[in-house]
């Protein structure tokens, strides 16, 4: 099975800023990917949290996981929580892979991270 080609974007809801991402997330992708969750971090409100949808990622390399390690820091500190939004068991296992599931709250469907509170 061939990988997406990747693409991000963000949108402002009522209760969070969401960003959506598509196909892989390698070196390539991952400074595309972190300068829309910067945009992302700067947008929200808080205590408004950023939602990573990663629901359609195929793939989730080193790269990938480093931003993200780095965006829950940056987000920490401006006060703004960090959800990831993944259900796919490449994102999954990458996140387990690396010991990083608990350093992030994940849920398997969009409308489920935007009902944490």
């Amino acid at each position: 099975m061939a990988e997406e080609a990747f693409a991000v974007r963000h949108r402002v809801t009522g209760d969070a800023v969401v960003v959506t991402a598509s196909g892989g997330v390698d070196l390539c992708s991952a400074p595309a990917l972190i300068s829309e969750m910067d945009q992302a971090r700067r947008a929200a409100v808080p205590p408004q949290p950023v939602i990573v949808d990663l629901s359609h990622v195929d793939f989730l390399g080193s790269a990938g996981l480093s931003l993200l390690v780095e965006a829950e820091q940056r987000c920490a500190e401006a006060g703004t929580p960090l959800r990831l939004v993944a259900s796919s068991r490449v994102v999954l296992r990458a996140l387990e892979a690396a010991d990083l599931r608990q350093v992030f709250t994940v849920s398997e469907t969009l409308e489920c991270a935007l009902s944490e509170g």
